[in-house]
């Protein structure tokens, strides 16, 4: 168990309330103090005990096997607002993600405008900016404000058909937490700052809804493209070992699904921690769920197989003989079959690249 989830015991604060705001068969129930980054540090720890910790906020008849509610308050502006504070597992049985709402909706523009206002004080992180969108008669638009002050100004304006998110890093490189008016209901949400990277979801998104995929990240993820190459962009991806890498999830001809994903391990990642990274993914380690291993060879820059390599165990003694691949030396790569996707992992002179597409012959 962390630092962080031991802190998250000693810091509660507490107050008393009638029996049917709070848990189920209990005379009266506490309410906890919604403290953002003392929630955002127990993200990724194991829900069931966060849950246990925690067993005397959560209101019982609310919760289910994958998510729990604490009765929780917050004190704005001399005011106390009482909270919902939903807390939800992810597929590993960690703590995924916690959002606070406020038990009066009509709370709602009052606790954006008090979290835009009083980020510092109440230790939000740093200001990454603020996507907003605007439904009006059918039309939308969307855009980013940098500044807080231009964010009050447009929830000023009214809140009738308006999304803001306005984000901060309140664990730097692990956590976000997010203020959001969305339609005139407020939520606070504590949510990972990455895309968590996993094989056995990734060969998944191959031919899903292109859209759905930013729409499911989109704290995380942004569509871009040029021409006609359109992609979801993850500036910040972790797969299971914590390895850092970007991702892009490009759409197809019609811009409707997924056709291929390319992860990049970025060239400012030290050589040394690349090749660390590499190995496991050469090696086709177990905990990856990489599927079962093609072929291993030496490819030019166009990737074209130039000299095969007898296996896996002969690609890795390759680099610890020769070094890693130089500018004008060949790439090498690693190909495994999932299902009918294959996952092609090269090393050259400046990254670690896998690239995922359903395999043609596989798939007929």
């Amino acid at each position: 168990m962390r630092k962080g989830f031991i802190l998250s015991l000693m810091a509660v604060a507490t107050l008393f309330i009638g029996c049917d705001k709070g848990n189920e068969g209990s005379s009266e129930a506490k309410l906890h103090d919604f403290d953002a980054p003392e929630f955002a540090i127990n993200l990724g720890e194991d829900f069931e005990e966060f849950r246990t910790s925690k067993a005397e906020y959560v209101i019982n008849s609310k919760s289910t096997d994958s998510k729990f509610v604490m009765g929780g308050y917050v004190e704005a502006d001399g005011v106390q607002y009482k909270l919902e504070i939903r807390v939800t597992k992810n597929r590993y049985g960690k703590v995924e993600s916690i959002v606070a709402v406020p038990v009066n909706k009509k709370a709602s523009e009052k606790l954006m405008r008090y979290y835009l206002n009083n980020s510092e004080a109440e230790s939000l992180g740093v200001w990454q900016g603020a996507n907003w969108k605007t439904v009006s008669n059918g039309a939308s638009s969307a855009g980013i404000h940098q500044t807080v002050e231009q964010a009050l100004m447009q929830l000023g304006a009214g809140t009738a058909g308006l999304t803001i998110d306005a984000i901060y890093s309140v664990v730097s490189g692990r956590a976000y937490a997010v203020s959001t008016i969305e339609d005139g209901s407020f939520r606070l949400s504590l949510v990972n700052s990455f895309y968590r990277i996993d094989f056995d979801v990734l060969v998944q998104l191959l031919g899903s809804n292109w859209s759905k995929l930013q729409s499911d990240n989109r704290f995380t993820g942004y569509k871009t493209g040029f021409g006609e190459l359109f992609y979801v962009w993850f500036y910040y991806a972790l797969d299971l070992q914590d390895n850092v890498f970007n991702m892009a999830a490009y759409a197809d001809e019609q811009k409707l699904l997924i056709k291929t994903i390319r992860l990049t391990m970025p060239e400012d990642v030290a050589s040394d921690v690349q090749l660390d990274a590499w190995a496991p993914y050469a090696m086709g380690d177990e905990s990856l769920s990489l599927g079962e291993f093609q072929k291993a060879y030496l490819a030019d820059s166009t990737g074209a197989e130039i000299e095969p390599l007898a296996s896996q165990a002969a690609a890795l003694g390759y680099v610890q003989e020769n070094g890693r691949p130089t500018a004008f030396a060949n790439n090498v790569v690693v190909e495994y079959l999932k299902g009918e996707v294959r996952i092609v992992i090269t090393l050259d002179s400046k990254y670690v690249t896998i690239d995922l597409f359903k395999d043609a012959d596989v798939a007929k």
